[in-house]
């Protein structure tokens, strides 16, 4: 994980991207879903605006491809809210507490979130 941390730099910072593609070098689109969520493309990760323009909750489980008709991206928009753990079961799915580094960021990505 240490090598991932020095090659891979993330931010606290939503971009509209998948933040666990970016550890791979790769853009990953994040589609909105029939759940109201973001779910990226790729790798399944989801992620819930908790209060769009300031936080954007990376939800510990992923999602199932099902998608909304018409798609709409993330990245389509200009993003910069402030990533946040899921810490709860139900909306906003977060107390509010904010990663204070990108380093916190991906351990969460890396150790939180159920796998495949």
């Amino acid at each position: 994980m240490a090598q991932l941390l020095e090659e891979n730099k993330l931010s606290v910072f939503w971009t509209g991207f998948c933040p666990q593609c970016a550890l791979r070098q790769h853009q990953g689109r994040m589609r909105l879903n029939s759940s109201d969520f973001f779910e990226c493309e790729s790798c399944r990760l989801q992620i819930i605006l908790a209060v769009p323009g300031l936080l954007a909750t990376i939800l510990n489980f992923r999602g199932s491809a099902k998608y909304r008709r018409k798609p709409d991206y993330a990245d389509m928009e200009l993003r910069s809210e402030i990533f946040c753990p899921q810490t709860k079961e139900k909306f906003p799915f977060t107390d509010f507490g904010l990663f204070k580094s990108g380093e916190e960021v991906q351990e969460y990505i890396c150790n939180s979130i159920l796998k495949d």
